[in-house]
């Protein structure tokens, strides 16, 4: 090997020929000659130049004069300097970061000595290297030896350099470090506890209120077994972090041909295998590109975000034989499960790496920063064979069937396979030294596991390439306590499939990811599980789902605008199978669905929850994709709260499934943690209400673990029959799931050694609002329908609480604009809708709240005052692409008060009462008012209303009259409605009038009118008696109409008529006896006043008996039909009145102006 020289370089200033030897790229050492020294200058030669500084500096001066001056400047500050470390040499020398040690000679040329004329400390936190005032100086073959120099460490232990062994080397790659050899032989504590030799890890003080302070975990990793140890010192005071520039080596730095070292003791280390067994690491030399073992100097921060004045500490690097003590326990456990670890049976190489991040910020894109620094490891094979890592959650291990036991045992499952370096640097990763740590800071140790160092290891170890492929008869099956049920491959080491959750006698009994991929199995073996996953095109390189057309599928389809033919065909091309995988079911259908292959894909997939009639369509083809209420799938077996997985990113297991478009995860997290915060405003509203309930048991609990969907898509279309009506009034976009999770699931073995899911805890919340009033323009709509609120809590896969609030728009009825008197929602009949269990089944109803009394802009009609609402069952059918449901009204009517003859009855007085006197207010209770509403299931706001008069009932019970009614003043009960609502249409055929249903205008005291569409009416009934044995004994009855076509306050069209029983209606006759016939001619209404009161009498004019064209008695017979005038009977009396026509016409009197009419005390008339 060719000695070092001195080169020139400027005037006075030599460059140091072996200075690249060392390991750190650009870095200078060099010489400043105080006198004339030849080109290149020997060792000697400056050795003997008193007065001259050896330079070394972290890189080589940019420009040779300005560094010189500067170099002059220092030595003249800091006389007798012989030795000098200077930082930044391009920097300006008055700011220098240095260190120096000074020297003094006596004599000169060969006969030269130096002397360390004032001692020099060079320290690294704790640790310093000392050179002692007075230590000697020699020329060394290769640098300059120090007669004396030690170690010290962090805890005042001093470890002097071994006789002979001090010193500064010129060349190699220790140039310009300086070094020794030490020897560890202290007991109690031992060597390594002095030095402090470990892991550490920090993250910010949670008890300190300022949030500046950080909590570090030491975690002690070696120690000795009493034996000593002998240990190279290398120290560069510039690089001091650098571990090839600063070590405690436990192999000299021997050059390349050198023989092999002997064999180190082995250290005792905190590490364990699952069963508890100690670990020793052995430092070994390594086989390049494996490196010799060494202890290094690594940091830890003291403050938040301050990376100065840190605590420093020794740490391993290089490579370490790692062994198992007891026999028969070879997994080394990695974390603090027990259920991650790496079989160690075959020998295995700890490899360790210095310098990676050991902070834990709490926040940020990392989970762990470099503010800190520990060592990480691989494990690499000490043998041919490779090593299997195994991990599982210890919340979700698998467990399955021994071969010879009934009994379920653990089920190891290989998650990761490590090799050497021949496929490329092996994947180092973070470990926890826990049986060292000091039992106060467990707690915070076990944060930082489940924080930082599992989620860093799974991420930083290869995905096992376990194919996907088809589950069939050649599987194992696998189950965890909590009761997901894994399918795995024939040997048992690769998942197929995950059967979230049972769902026993549900149509879709199971909830099945298929086709596991080996990203997704990677996330199912971490043992802290946390994913996020939104992107369905990531979901299915990497899983899928099951599909299958059946019968609701078919009517989906049809009911989403797919041509009939094309579902026939779809459902041919399918048959009734299952089909496990997507691209299975696409290769089998897509000719057939051609263009409607997505609406197929949105509809058909079988990761669907259905919970009492509430179907949560699950499947990523029907997921929401953009919008309000995105759907994103959460996979938590963890021991941290989702509230907390959410918040920390590096936490994700599966990134690549929560990116958005631009590869970014952070939209999708803050869509997560938006959701969470928008509970927790909502439950400091309610804090008993159902998102309170989802923060406490779900979001905010760490024990809580399972599967959760956020935005789950609710089937619309198949929601419970009794609600399917509430569809039409939602803004489908906006309606979705708060949440649909899936938690424990009980399970069972068969006989047959398989394994029965029960029912899952499912549970979940619809939360839809939307609670601005419905409104339009007056005269533009009828009625119109709208749902503000619904909101569904289920619990142990079960509906547990239901709300609903609909509004019913009613703006017209029995043709007259409606405006409700009290302006609260305007003209909206709000129902409020519940549920109770009955026969353990949900069983739904609404109800009015309160009333709505309505002004009808009508001259007859004064008000429709609705008392109740009831909803009837859905009268449409999905199967025929048509929902319906019927609005069943009750309450009262007010008709005006018509002067001469009140003939509507109910509703208030016309004249105003005396004062001091309560106004009459009367009514005509109704009930069975159907309103029906239509609505394609395909589109649901396009909604049609019918309204049936003609099935309208009445209760005169309980209704109230005016005093000088028809109905008080006639034995008259009403009994009915009829109608006809819709107009002639223009040039089109004649509606129905009152005359087509049998109806004879009867005159009356009243201006009445022919009535043509829109006309409505009221129904009277009166009891007329019996026409004898003629007849034998039938009864007569008479029908009343009162009817109206919709007017103004000074135009009232009003209609009476009356329709005889048994008779013709257009000669008004009865049949008799064979050809013998009875009847009238016309009818008149008449009324008088007597006492304050208004009496009725019906007139039944010229009343004949006739035999084909012969009529009898001559003259005129009229028949006068008055009830009983003291209202004790609903009886009616007969009185006849004839002229044979052979008196003077001026002896005839009017009866309308005659006196009043009483019942003989004898009923002496058929009545």
């Amino acid at each position: 090997m060719t000695a070092p020289a001195f080169v020139r370089v400027a005037d006075g200033l030599y460059e140091l020929s072996s200075d690249a030897d060392s390991p750190v790229a650009g870095y200078w050492a060099g010489y400043r000659a105080k006198g004339d020294l030849p080109d290149p200058a020997t060792l000697d030669d400056v050795w003997r130049d008193a007065g001259g500084a050896y330079v070394f500096c972290t890189a080589k001066p940019a420009a040779y004069p300005p560094f010189l001056a500067g170099v002059d400047q220092v030595l003249a500050q800091l006389p007798y300097t012989r030795f000098v470390w200077i930082a930044d040499p391009d920097g300006d020398p008055a700011y220098w970061q240095l260190w120096n040690l000074t020297a003094t000679s006596t004599g000169s040329g060969p006969a030269i000595v130096w002397t360390v004329r004032q001692g020099a400390s060079f320290g690294c936190g704790g640790y310093a290297v000392t050179v002692p005032r007075g230590t000697a100086l020699t020329r060394a073959t290769a640098g300059v030896a120090l007669a004396a120099a030690s170690f010290d460490g962090p805890d005042g232990t001093v470890y002097h350099t071994a006789p002979g062994s001090a010193g500064i080397p010129f060349s190699g790659p220790a140039v310009g470090c300086l070094t020794g050899t030490l020897t560890l032989e202290h007991a109690d504590p031992d060597d390594m506890a002095r030095l402090d030799v470990g892991l550490r890890y920090s993250m910010p003080d949670p008890n300190d209120p300022s949030h500046a302070a950080v909590l570090a975990v030491p975690m002690p990793l070696l120690a000795q077994d009493g034996r000593a140890l002998t240990v190279y010192l290398s120290f560069d005071p510039l690089f001091p972090l650098v571990p090839d520039r600063s070590a405690l080596g436990f192999f000299a730095p021997d050059p390349p041909d050198a023989p092999d070292p002997p064999d180190l003791p082995a250290l005792r280390s905190r590490l364990a295998t699952t069963l508890g067994a100690e670990v020793t690491l052995a430092p070994v030399p390594g086989t390049p590109p494996q490196w010799p073992a060494r202890l290094v100097f690594a940091t830890s921060p003291r403050v938040v975000d301050a990376p100065s004045d840190p605590h420093v500490y020794l740490t391993p690097d290089g490579a370490f034989r790692l062994a198992v003590e007891a026999e028969g326990s070879t997994r080394l456990s990695l974390g603090l499960s027990g259920l991650e670890y790496v079989d160690v049976g075959d020998g295995v190489i700890a490899l360790f790496q210095s310098g990676h991040p050991a902070y834990l910020p709490g926040t940020g894109d990392a989970a762990l920063e470099p503010l800190g620094t520990t060592a990480y490891v691989a494990l690499l094979p000490d043998t041919a064979a490779d090593l299997t890592y195994y991990a599982q959650p210890w919340q979700s291990p698998l467990y399955a069937r021994a071969d010879d036991t009934e009994f379920l045992r653990f089920h190891e499952m290989p998650a990761a396979t490590l090799g050497d370096f021949a496929d490329g640097d092996p994947p180092v990763v973070p470990l926890g030294a826990y049986l060292g740590v000091d039992p106060a800071l467990a707690p915070y140790a076990a944060t930082i596991e489940q924080a930082a160092l599992a989620p860093v290891r799974r991420a930083n170890l290869p995905v096992r390439d376990a194919a996907k492929g088809p589950t069939g008869e050649d599987t194992a099956l696998a189950v965890t306590p909590n009761g997901l049920l894994a399918r795995l491959s024939a040997d048992g080491t690769a998942w197929r499939q995950a059967v979230l959750a049972g769902l026993p006698g549900a149509p879709v009994d199971e909830l099945v990811l298929t086709a596991v991929g080996p990203r997704l199995q990677a996330l199912l073996q971490s043992t802290e599980a946390f994913a996020v996953v939104s992107d369905v095109t990531e979901f299915f390189r990497q899983s899928s789902v099951r599909y299958r057309v059946d019968e609701v599928v078919r009517a989906l389809l049809l009911a989403r605008g797919v041509p009939a033919p094309v579902v026939q065909a779809v459902a041919d091309a399918a048959g009734p199978d299952t089909y496990d995988t997507e691209e299975a079911f696409t290769a089998q259908v897509a000719v057939a669905a051609g263009a409607y292959l997505d609406t197929l894909l949105s509809v058909a997939g079988l990761l669907k929850a259905v919970l009492q009639d509430w179907t949560f369509q699950l499947s990523p083809r029907s997921w929401r994709t953009g919008g309000e209420g995105r759907t994103v799938l959460l996979v938590k077996f963890a021991s941290r709260s989702l509230t907390d997985l959410a918040a920390d990113l590096p936490a994700w297991g599966w990134p690549e499934a929560a990116y958005d478009e631009h590869g970014d995860p952070r939209p999708t997290q803050e869509l997560v943690l938006g959701v969470i915060e928008d509970a927790r405003e909502r439950a400091g509203v309610d804090p008993g209400g159902p998102y309170a309930r989802f923060l406490r048991e779900v979001a905010d609990n760490p024990a809580w673990n399972g599967v959760l969907v956020l935005g789950a898509p609710v089937a619309v279309a198949e929601l419970p029959r009794e609600l399917q009506f509430v569809t039409a009034g939602i803004d489908t976009g906006r309606f979705y799931a708060h949440h649909v999770g899936f938690g424990v699931t009980p399970f069972e073995r068969t006989a047959d050694g398989g394994i029965t899911l029960g029912q899952t805890a499912a549970f979940g919340l619809i939360s839809y609002d939307d609670p601005a009033d419905l409104y339009v323009e007056p005269g533009q709509l009828d009625f119109a329908f709208k749902t503000q609120q619904l909101s569904a809590r289920f619990a142990n896969a079960a509906l547990a609480d239901f709300s609903a609030r609909v509004e019913l728009m009613t703006n017209r009825l029995f043709g007259s604009l409606l405006t409700k008197r009290a302006p609260e929602s305007g003209n909206n009949l709000v129902l409020l809708g519940s549920y109770q269990r009955q026969n353990d089944r949900p069983s739904y109803a609404f109800t009015l709240a309160g009333g709505a009394d309505f002004a009808a802009g009508n001259a007859v009609l004064l008000g429709v005052e609705v008392l109740g609402v009831q909803v009837q069952t859905a009268t449409g059918s999905i199967d025929a692409g048509t929902l319906a449901v019927d609005f069943v009204l009750t309450g009262n009517l007010r008709f005006a008060e018509l002067p001469h003859a009140d003939l509507f009855s109910y509703g208030p007085n016309a004249a105003l009462p005396p004062p001091g006197t309560p106004a009459f207010d009367g009514y005509l209770r109704f009930g069975n008012l159907v309103v029906t509403m239509a609505f394609p299931a395909a589109d649901p706001g396009a909604q049609t209303f019918t309204t049936a008069y003609d099935r309208m009932a009445f209760d005169p019970a309980n209704s109230e009259a005016r005093v000088q009614s028809l109905t008080r003043g006639f034995p008259v009960r009403v009994t009915g409605a009829v109608a006809n609502p819709v107009p002639d249409p223009p040039g089109g055929p004649r509606g129905r009038t009152p005359e087509d249903l049998g109806y004879t205008g009867v005159l009356s005291p009243v201006d009445a009118v022919l009535l043509s569409p829109p006309w409505f009416g009221l129904v009277f009934t009166l009891d007329l008696g019996t026409l004898g044995a003629l007849a034998g004994s039938a009864g007569m009855h008479a029908t009343l109409l009162v009817g109206w076509s919709p007017g103004t306050r000074d135009e009232r069209p009003v209609y009476f008529g009356l329709r005889l029983s048994g008779a013709d209606a257009t000669t008004a006759t009865w049949p008799l006896q064979g050809v013998l016939k009875l009847g009238f001619r016309g009818f008149e209404l008449t009324t008088y006043e007597e006492g304050g009161r208004r009496e009725y009498l019906m007139r039944l004019r010229h009343l004949a008996l006739s035999v084909f064209a012969f009529s009898f008695p001559p003259g005129d017979l009229d028949v006068l039909v008055f009830g009983d005038p003291e209202g004790r009977s609903s009886a009616v009396g007969w009185y006849g009145a004839y002229d044979s026509g052979t008196q003077a016409k001026a002896a005839r009197r009017r009866l309308a102006a005659g006196r009043r009419l009483a019942l003989p005390e004898e009923n002496g008339f058929q009545a």
